[in-house]
Formats: C-alpha cells, sequence, structure tokens
C-alpha cells in the first residue's frame, strides 16, 4: 500500500506557500516602489543644496555689485579719488612734480609706488618692462 498524504495536509501546504508567495510579491512591490521614489527624492535634496550654493553666490553677487556701485559713484564724483588712483596704479605725476623711479639690485625699475590689485603676481619681475617687450619681438 502506498501511503497517501492526508488531503488536510497538501491544503495547509498550498496555503502556506500562497501566503509566502503573497507576500513576497507584496514586499517586492514595496521595494520596487521605493526604489522608484529613492531617485526623485535624491534628485530634490541635491537640488535643494544646489538652490542653499546659489542663493549664497547671489548674496555675494549683490555684496560686490553695491561695492562697485559705491566705486564707480565715487569716481564718477571725486576727481581727487580719481587723482589718488592715477598716482597709486599708474604712477602718474602732476605737471610741476618731479617723478621718481626707485631702481632695484638687479637694474630694474618701478614707478615708486606699488600697485594695489595683484594682477601682476604671476609675472616674472626678474627683467625690467623693456627687457620683456624686447624678448617678446626676439630683439
Amino acid at each position: 500500500m502506498v501511503n497517501k498524504m492526508p488531503d488536510k495536509s497538501k491544503k495547509s501546504r498550498t496555503k502556506n506557500s500562497r501566503k509566502w508567495v503573497k507576500r513576497f510579491i507584496y514586499i517586492l512591490i514595496i521595494v520596487t516602489l521605493f526604489g522608484w521614489s529613492y531617485s526623485p527624492i535624491k534628485t530634490r535634496m541635491a537640488q535643494r543644496r544646489q538652490i542653499e550654493r546659489l542663493k549664497d553666490q547671489l548674496v555675494q553677487e549683490h555684496k560686490e555689485n553695491e561695492k562697485l556701485t559705491v566705486e564707480l559713484e565715487r569716481l564718477r564724483g571725486d576727481s581727487e579719488y580719481i587723482e589718488s588712483i592715477a598716482r597709486q596704479k599708474l604712477g602718474m605725476v602732476k605737471v610741476d612734480e618731479e617723478g621718481y623711479v626707485v631702481i632695484d639690485k638687479d637694474g630694474g625699475g618701478d614707478s615708486g609706488n606699488a600697485p594695489d590689485d595683484d594682477s601682476d603676481k604671476n609675472v616674472d619681475n626678474s627683467e625690467s618692462w623693456w627687457q620683456r617687450i624686447f624678448s617678446i619681438f626676439g630683439r
């Protein structure tokens, strides 16, 4: 005689396997939905960080703009200020004044007034200005 499994046991096994399949499908759906929603959430967070950086940059640009507006108004209305800039940055002198050039050890000249800006930080100052111009044209 062949020992057959009782019907009750077979039905409960089938029920249990169906429960596990249903649970697996539910979990799979939840994980899939979470995966789909994660990307937009991550993008949104990156966009918020970028917005904050741009807001900070905008504040800095507004401050710089205000500073430049004040500078422009001062340049438009104050001739003494223009004269002081011409003396400091360009080494200019008035008609009745004498200008002096300070010569360093290497024989290079300087107007005596160092520029306020950092525009020539990368310039090689071992040669004087006229030597640099002649070196451009190959002497």
